[in-house]
């Protein structure tokens, strides 16, 4: 079976305590909730939310998902060993991009979280992104399917801790699914057209006498 990995063709973070301004920054996503300032993009003891979209024309429609995950290339955190508490919700949406999405303006999510994210900080460091990946459930990749895309929103689930983490090192999806295989419109009796040629789908057929 097929197996693609989608890295998001989007991404961004939206800052509470700026709702109407977008802080996009193509190098890098933010999330979490700091407690003392490091970056012009955020505000202290508000919460940043990240935003990721991601193109899914590379499986066909109709396609058996058998499994998903999504990676997250984590290179700094502060103030929190084990991220235990943040949810990646899907959107309701993909309308939105990455030069204007704020807090205001961002799509709405599902109420629950399609997961729940784990990340333990002795993995990678600065400069050397580390990965963890989160499975989520294929029910989200198979009804997104007909729309071609993807949207997810990691935000705290549990409670606002003063936590955050910098993702520079990409986020992408992993996906392993089974084409749908091609149906015959209907049936013949091959008896019929036993020594023929049969061009079409039945319905105005050409028989060609072999």
């Amino acid at each position: 079976m097929p197996s693609v990995q989608i890295y998001a063709n989007k991404h961004s973070h939206v800052d509470q305590g700026a709702p109407n301004t977008n802080v996009h920054i193509s190098s890098y996503t933010i999330y979490g909730t700091p407690s003392a300032y490091y970056y012009p993009e955020t505000t202290v003891g508000y919460e940043s939310r990240a935003w990721f979209g991601f193109d899914l024309s590379s499986i066909p429609v109709g396609s058996s998902i058998i499994s998903a995950t999504v990676s997250f290339g984590i290179d700094i955190c502060w103030n929190q060993e084990y991220i235990t508490d943040a949810g990646i919700f899907k959107s309701t949406s993909n309308s939105w991009t990455d030069v204007s999405i704020t807090w205001n303006n961002a799509p709405s999510v599902a109420a629950s979280p399609s997961a729940t994210f784990y990340w333990d900080s002795n993995i990678g460091g600065s400069g050397n992104p580390g990965y963890s990946d989160v499975a989520i459930p294929t029910s989200d990749i198979a009804t997104s399917l007909g729309d071609g895309q993807i949207s997810y929103c990691l935000k705290n689930y549990v409670n606002p801790m003063p936590y955050w983490f910098i993702m520079n090192g990409g986020v992408y999806l992993t996906i392993t699914y089974e084409a749908a295989k091609a149906v015959l419109p209907h049936s013949v009796t091959l008896g019929e057209y036993s020594g023929k040629v049969i061009i079409g789908n039945g319905s105005g057929k050409m028989i060609i006498n072999n």
